[in-house]
Order: structure tokens, then C-alpha cells, then sequence
């Protein structure tokens, strides 16, 4: 669609969730992650707003380009590019980590990581951050914050998820960046041996 009030073409996210409390905080926790950080390599937040009830929409930036994984398998870009999409998804990580109050998005995969043609270049914008957690309260000084729900993409997910207590920091996303990166260089898109 288009933004009336930019004029910018922009992607529509509708949410029709259960009519819960939970559901409906899910949202807002959705909304707050992604209101705390502006990044050029993450995907910008236009406008959200109740429809109804039952029906929720996030107006966000247009990426042209799909997901990584469509990109990949269209364009079977050169391992220098490949590689370059990874440094943007990991300045963008990096960026939420350190902020005041850290942004750990706990769902890194190629599906949540959009690309979008920025003077011509494509560009890495790490999306959908329906599962990511704000830090809004702080350890006490030389004390970790940990995190304890159990999320994410089963092939994307850290070793910490698997163990019998879920207890993990924000190095679940730096994990999963890791994973992402293998999983780049090993892709062949014309042989199509390996799926992202």
C-alpha cells in the first residue's frame, strides 16, 4: 500500500489474534521492540492501529525484495554478498543489544530478515518482532540478564533452549546469526541441494 502521510510504499501486517489479554499484550510487546530501535538495518514501523476488536494492523517500510531466503534462491548471490548480509544482520543485532533498555529478539531466521533494494543495493532489515523481549529492567551491576520463555525456530534456536532449564541471555541471537551464516555459505541455489 501506500503511506498518505509519507507517500512511501509500505507493507501491511494484519494480526487477527485470539480475543485474549495475552494475545492483545503480545502485540503491544510486538510494537514496543520495534518502537525502541532505528536502525538502517532494520525494517521501520509507519503507523499500527485497531481495525476492531478481533483485528490488528502494523504499517511498516516495503521490502522489495522478499525474505532471505526467496532472495537467495532467486539471485544466488557471490559468498562476498552473502557475507555482507550477515554483517548488516549482525550491526543490526548488535545495535538492539546495546541499547538502554537491550532489545533481544530470540527469532532469528532467514524468513524474519527482509531485503530491501536501498539506491540500488540490497540491503539487510531485520523484521517481525513478535517474540523479541525489551529489558526493561535492568540486573544489578556484574549480574546477566536472563531470559526464561521458551521461543524461536526450532533449526535457529541455541543450545540453551534444549536443556531442561530454559535459561539463556541475548547470545540466543548471536547464536542463531552464526547459524544463519552456515547455513548462507552451504546454500547452492543452483543445485538446490540445501534449503535455508
Amino acid at each position: 500500500g501506500k503511506h498518505r502521510p509519507s507517500g512511501q510504499l509500505v507493507a501491511g501486517k494484519r494480526i487477527e489474534p485470539p480475543n485474549t489479554f495475552e494475545s492483545a499484550n503480545n502485540i503491544l510487546d510486538e510494537i514496543q521492540s520495534i518502537q525502541k530501535v532505528s536502525h538502517p538495518n532494520i525494517v521501520q514501523l509507519h503507523d499500527s492501529f485497531w481495525e476492531s476488536p478481533q483485528r490488528f494492523w502494523m504499517i511498516m517500510e516495503y521490502c522489495d525484495l522478499k525474505d532471505l531466503e526467496e532472495y537467495i534462491k532467486q539471485h544466488n548471490p557471490n559468498l562476498m554478498t552473502k557475507i555482507r548480509f550477515v554483517e548488516m544482520a549482525a550491526s543490526a543485532i548488535d545495535y538492539m543489544h546495546r541499547q538502554k533498555e537491550p532489545v533481544i529478539h530470540r527469532d532469528i531466521k532467514p524468513a524474519n530478515i527482509l531485503i530491501k533494494s536501498v539506491a540500488g543495493i540490497p540491503t539487510v532489515k531485520i523484521a517481525d518482532f513478535g517474540l523479541s523481549k525489551v529489558a526493561n529492567f535492568l540486573p544489578i551491576e556484574g549480574q546477566t540478564l536472563y531470559m526464561y520463555t521458551d521461543v524461536g525456530t526450532p533449526g535457529f534456536k541455541a543450545p540453551e533452549f534444549f536443556k531442561s532449564e530454559k535459561k539463556y541471555t541475548k547470545s540466543v541471537d548471536i547464536f542463531a546469526l552464526g547459524l544463519l551464516l552456515l547455513a548462507l555459505v552451504r546454500f547452492d541455489a543452483k543445485k538446490q541441494t540445501r534449503s535455508l
